[in-house]
């Protein structure tokens, strides 16, 4: 598992505890960006991002965005994924490659 900076999931700012950044187990928090980015919105890599948020409002297949979903957790390492579209909702489990 990988640890990083936590976010605040309702502000986005760093999350500080007693005075201090925390560090924790991250890969919910990198999956979540991974679903809620924009192709184009990393400048450096402008292939990465599902933009789930965009896609619902386009009327995208159901289909469509749970295998592009698959393909960009490829993309970041991620195996043994297995992700699904049930009641307007993604389910996504997987691993990380370690």
């Amino acid at each position: 598992m990988a640890t990083d900076f936590i976010l605040d999931p309702e502000t986005g700012d760093l999350m500080i505890k007693d005075g201090d950044l925390v560090i924790d187990y991250s890969d919910t928090q990198n999956l979540d960006d991974l679903m809620e980015t924009v192709k184009g919105e990393i400048k450096t890599s402008p292939t990465t991002g599902v933009g789930v948020k965009r896609m619902v409002k386009q009327r995208q297949g159901a289909e469509f965005l749970v295998g592009e979903a698959r393909l960009q957790m490829q993309a970041d390492g991620w195996v043994e994924i297995k992700a699904s579209h049930q009641d307007n909702n993604l389910i996504v489990e997987a691993q990380r490659q370690e």
